[in-house]
């Protein structure tokens, strides 16, 4: 099935834990629209206050009716509501985690902010000083453990039980001539998954080996690198976005884009799940991954 409840490019999109509801959000508007998976009809509009537009939605594990956006802020909304139940005041936050204890943390520049979501949304910590380029990517491994990807090529785990707060791992990727822009992590089997712009590959960095070595590399040969384009996990297969969505190890193709159309954003739910375009459609993908 594919709906289109936008009239350009997707920027941001997720898909709720029971399957049913779809939001996303586009180049042209801070409003994230709402979607039933079941029809493909926008039902409700979140009334985004900023000017900017939405570049992260992710719903919350342990509140289901609640979802997070990023767009300059952070927001966490009430989708049975459809209000902002608390109000996280960065400057530039472009992505941002859930970790335990209602601690959001927000990449933000060249570092990570923390926030509580529980009450007021205040700002509760930052690290700075660990990347030195824009902070483009976060993703939580656990309720107190994150990794993050930047502009400057790096890749760091964070550690908040660690003995001063915050415990470090670091790998810096380099291609043949110089560092790599990471343009997104995310963390399975216990390992990290980083997209490097401009090069076509994912790679997966192993932070317990010795020398936090790159263990395997993944060909990405549909990549679109004038837009930013996800992968993701159907269950436990790597899949990503560009002119098709494609399982990486296989090639195999699951969805095929329309003329010059980009399919950009992906979220699952186990191994189903939705993939968004440039042209602002949205894709069911239920392939049997």
């Amino acid at each position: 099935m594919a709906f289109r409840p936008h009239s350009s490019a997707v920027t941001a999109l997720a898909l709720s834990a029971s399957g049913r509801i779809c939001v996303s959000a586009c180049v042209d508007s801070p409003a994230v629209a709402l979607s039933s998976i079941s029809n493909g009809e926008v039902f409700a509009e979140l009334a985004n206050d900023t000017i900017r537009p939405v570049t992260f939605l992710g719903f919350d594990p342990v509140q289901p009716q609640r979802m997070l956006s990023c767009s300059g802020d952070a927001k966490l909304w009430d989708i049975e509501t459809l209000q902002p139940v608390v109000k996280m005041h960065g400057s530039n936050v472009v992505q941002a985690a859930y970790l335990d204890n209602g601690v959001v943390a927000g990449c933000s520049g060249t570092g990570v902010d923390f926030y509580d979501s529980r009450v007021s949304g205040r700002p509760i910590g930052s690290l700075q000083g660990y990347h030195t380029d824009d902070v483009l990517s976060i993703h939580a491994c656990s309720g107190t453990q994150f990794v993050s990807g930047g502009n400057d090529g790096v890749v760091n785990l964070f550690d908040l039980r660690g003995a001063r707060n915050v415990a470090l791992d670091t790998e810096i990727v380099f291609d043949m001539f110089d560092r790599i822009s990471v343009t997104q992590v995310a963390w399975k089997y216990g390992r990290c998954f980083a997209k490097l712009h401009g090069v076509a590959r994912i790679v997966e960095i192993d932070f317990v080996c010795k020398n936090n070595e790159i263990t395997s590399q993944h060909a990405v040969v549909v990549d679109q690198e004038k837009y930013r384009v996800d992968f993701a996990f159907a269950g436990e297969t790597l899949v990503a976005g560009g002119d098709r969505v494609v399982e990486v190890d296989s090639q195999k193709t699951l969805l095929q884009g329309e003329g010059n159309e980009v399919l950009t954003r992906l979220a699952f739910v186990g191994t189903s799940g939705l993939c968004a375009s440039t042209r602002g459609y949205i894709y069911s993908l239920h392939q049997n991954i």
